[in-house]
């Protein structure tokens, strides 16, 4: 699922496997060759992520494993990531409670 300029991936996790919900961000070479941008991005990726995970935790019971990947062109500031998270977020905790 998507909202761009992130893509979610995800997968149900067996109840053995972890107590917690893991996460992974990426960001492709093609888009961005230059390592340091590629860098900044996944940190800004994973700072959102981190203060709106409750989103997620509070409205799920299962486990999940969560691939966010940066899809856009253009380098991007932190507030229209954290709000691209919160709309990916929401569109996940409704299409994974059916």
């Amino acid at each position: 699922m998507g909202v761009f300029p992130l893509r979610l991936f995800y997968i149900e996790l067996s109840e053995t496997e972890t107590n917690n919900t893991k996460t992974a961000v990426s960001v492709s070479k093609k888009n961005f060759r230059l390592a340091v941008h590629r860098n900044q991005i996944k940190r800004l990726l994973r700072e959102a992520f981190r203060l709106n995970k409750h989103l997620i935790l509070e409205n799920t019971s299962k486990k999940y494993a969560l691939l966010f990947l940066y899809v856009g062109k253009e380098m991007p500031q932190f507030h229209q990531l954290d709000q691209t998270i919160k709309k990916l977020m929401n569109k996940f905790t409704e299409q994974t409670k059916n």
